[in-house]
């Protein structure tokens, strides 16, 4: 506690006891400039990539998934044709930090991310894809940070709206945007709505075939026939209000608002063999009814002064609160062939999940010695989150059904960006962040849990000549377990045995820490009209979290989270963007290719495997032409991410197949404020594949073959947007 103390005395007296005119060529970046993805990129001292919103716009995005999987590094996951997650450079989604304004959001999700299908991309400004994040930034992304940035008040009347149309496989969806803001002597304003209704279809096909362990033999042949159909509605609504005392003093009210439906319609037509093959013995029909409610928003509150361009202060007051409850019933119907005798069960599930947290910060920056920009903070937060679950109408007290749990945070840093002559910038910083954990059963049995971590971090930029900058940093991470991996519940309807295993968590698990490098070479072309670069990273991390089925000493299956080893991503990535006007009038191109990379090694036997679902590599390419005559301007994108094949377990091997989607677009301008936008997405109708093999651990023989396909449609655009 003395460190913490030190620290934070040392951050106030350096927030509050600086006072310096001078101001450094490098921070005086106006928001024009800081919005331009090479001249933002450019003049970062830390490795950054940026997309405006003139590039988030060009291919009608609905969401801000649709506009991360064309970056550098970028995986996904969820339906075939369908951007719901985000795994940066392979890892799980849970490793990259998403932040709105710089800011964690609470998502009401245990794995401690927000789905990116959720956020409208008309409400952005830009996104800063961050690789190696300076002190700044709390250590939460170990792969890498995406902070989305919101719509600023203008200083000007000014509004913008826009209608779309959409279709897939005959069944419609429909979307509405208005933004309006304005500014009056000392007061500015934006409000943005948008209005979001997606609907979408998700057939698969499953056979699943069994072997005997000894002989290899055939003995049963399941299959499946799934189709999902879901539909999407969003409505968000994003406001902020800036008042300015002076030029010096502004007091600025923001938020978001997000509330959603999601319902699901899904049946299953499925058939077993388990007896004589080629005589079938069970038909199973499923028909299964969710209906999600989903809430998320963020009310702040900032009052802050600027003496300079390079000194500011600021105090900060925020509630976040993310929600979610869902209902869920299923009804089966089971024939027996043989007989015809028919059994139907019907079941029910409600969950309920909450998360809500206050904070409080004040930062500062100034320059210290005419050439250090220093930056400062402190952060204290309260965090809350429950889960609760029933089935049938009865309470459940499993691992992730019935769950509370507290969270208090202090957190402080402080960073010097120091330039040394006019050809490097070096920029150290320190992060302390301390948290308290208290989680409570159903018995009223309360467990604690305390972490603390100083994160270091360096960063360096070599301007080797105007066009040519090398960059190289090093940070260390840390990464907490999610909420539901540190109960001791043992899940509900789990019986212990290997095929259904106890599921419970580990409230022993340790926190994962990471030392992260990243180094890249980056040239910008004459004009910043465009840059080539490449970027290396490495994550060496320990004690790395991975969920195990092991048989404990009273007989039992136990499949639980556990600190299983030593684990490395690492990998290189290379993007280009180029605006070759001059060669061709209006025609931009862009690209780029990833490969990556990601081992494990386990602490209990030495043995080094892949990591989970991590593909070798991802390519993006992509053009936009505009044809000034004709007022017309079209453009395409082609985005592949490879497949992989990697061992989950001793007996298990995982297998899935590449994905290649291509959309395209074209924008007619009617008139000066008036366009037409058509867009067609997934026009590939990419297939995802999956295949698990599983083995006998006593003759290594196969056992089962599980193999899935999903199918997905093209989706159809066509909209009008506007400005006024």
């Amino acid at each position: 506690m003395k460190k913490t103390i030190a620290l934070s005395v040392v951050t106030c007296s350096l927030m509050f006891g600086a006072g310096n005119d001078d101001i450094l060529e490098q921070v005086e970046i106006n928001e024009t400039r800081l919005n331009d993805p090479i001249e933002g990129r450019k003049n970062s001292s830390t490795t950054k990539i940026i997309v405006s919103k003139e590039e988030i716009e060009r291919f009608d995005d609905q969401t801000i998934g649709e506009v991360l999987k064309r970056l550098p590094g970028m995986g996904f996951t969820g339906p075939a044709g369908y951007v719901e997650d985000i795994r940066f450079r392979g890892a799980d989604k849970g490793y990259t930090q998403i932040l709105i304004d710089g800011e964690p959001i609470a998502d009401g999700k245990k794995d401690r991310q927000m789905q990116v299908s959720r956020l409208s991309a008309d409400m952005i400004e830009r996104i800063e894809i961050i690789r190696q994040t300076t002190a700044e930034y709390n250590s939460d992304g170990v792969a890498g940070t995406i902070n989305i940035v919101l719509k600023d008040a203008p200083n000007k009347a000014k509004g913008n709206w826009s209608a779309t149309y959409a279709n897939q496989d005959g069944t419609s969806g429909k979307e509405a945007y208005l933004s309006f803001g304005n500014k009056y002597d000392k007061l500015s304003y934006i409000v943005s709505i948008n209005a979001l209704d997606r609907p979408w279809i998700k057939p698969k096909d499953k056979l699943e075939l069994g072997y005997n362990a000894t002989t290899g033999a055939m003995t049963s042949i399941k299959t499946e026939y799934e189709v999902e159909k879901r539909e999407n509605t969003e409505l968000s609504i994003i406001p902020k209000i800036n008042y300015d005392f002076d030029d010096k003093n502004r007091l600025t009210l923001s938020g978001y608002f997000i509330t959603g439906t999601e319902k699901k319609d899904k049946t299953k037509d499925n058939t077993e063999d388990t007896g004589t093959l080629g005589v079938l013995d069970k038909l199973i029909y499923t028909d299964e009814q969710e209906d999600k409610d989903r809430d998320n928003g963020r009310i702040m509150l900032k009052y802050e002064t600027t003496f300079s361009p390079s000194e500011k202060y600021s105090i900060t007051a925020m509630i976040n609160r993310g929600g979610e409850e869902k209902d869920k019933s299923t009804l089966t119907r089971t024939t027996t062939v043989s007989n015809g005798n028919i059994v139907n069960t019907a079941a029910t599930e409600y969950e309920k999940i909450t998360e809500t947290e206050n904070k409080i910060k004040a930062d500062a920056s100034f320059v210290l010695w005419d050439s250090n920009f220093i930056k400062s903070g402190i952060e204290y937060s309260l965090k809350d989150f429950e889960s609760d679950k029933s089935k049938n109408g009865v309470v459940q007290t499993g691992i992730a059904d019935n769950l509370k749990m507290d969270e208090d945070s202090l957190q402080a840093y402080v960073m010097d960006e120091w330039n040394i002559g006019d050809a490097h910038v070096l920029t150290p910083g320190l992060r302390m962040e301390q948290f308290t954990q208290k989680s409570l059963d159903s018995n009223g049995v309360s467990k604690e849990g305390d972490y603390r971590f100083w994160n270091p971090s360096l960063h360096y930029l070599w301007r080797m000549q105007e066009d040519l900058h090398f960059r190289a940093s090093v940070a260390q991470k840390a990464k907490r377990p999610k909420f539901d991996e540190l109960t001791n519940f043992i899940k509900s309807g789990t019986t212990g045995t290997s095929l259904n295993p106890y599921e419970t968590g580990n409230p022993d698990l340790k926190p994962e820490r990471a030392i992260s490098y990243d180094t890249s070479l980056e040239y910008y072309l004459s004009g910043n009209t465009g840059v080539l670069a490449v970027n290396g990273y490495y994550r060496d991390i320990k004690d790395k979290i991975e969920s195990t089925t092991l048989q404990e000493n009273d007989g039992f299956y136990y499949k639980k989270p556990m600190n299983m080893g030593d684990a490395k991503l690492y990998g290189v990535e290379f993007d280009a963007k180029m605006d070759l006007s001059k060669y061709m009038d209006g025609l931009n191109v862009y690209g780029n290719l990833s490969f990556m990379n990601g081992k494990i090694t386990t602490a209990s036997d030495g043995i080094e495997r892949k990591l989970k679902d991590v593909p070798e590599y991802a390519l993006n390419l992509g053009f936009d032409q505009k044809i000034a005559p004709l007022g017309l301007t079209i453009g395409a994108a082609y985005n592949y991410l490879d497949g992989f094949e990697v061992y989950e377990s001793a007996t298990k091997l995982k297998t899935e197949t590449a994905r290649t989607i291509v959309d395209v677009y074209a924008l007619k301008k009617l008139t000066k404020d008036l366009n037409l936008r058509i867009s067609a997405k997934n026009i590939t109708e990419v297939e995802k594949d999956k295949k698990d093999t599983e083995f006998s651990a006593t003759t290594g023989n196969i056992t089962k073959v599980t193999t899935e396909t999903e199918y997905s449609n093209v989706m159809f655009f066509i909209g009008l947007e506007g400005k006024f």
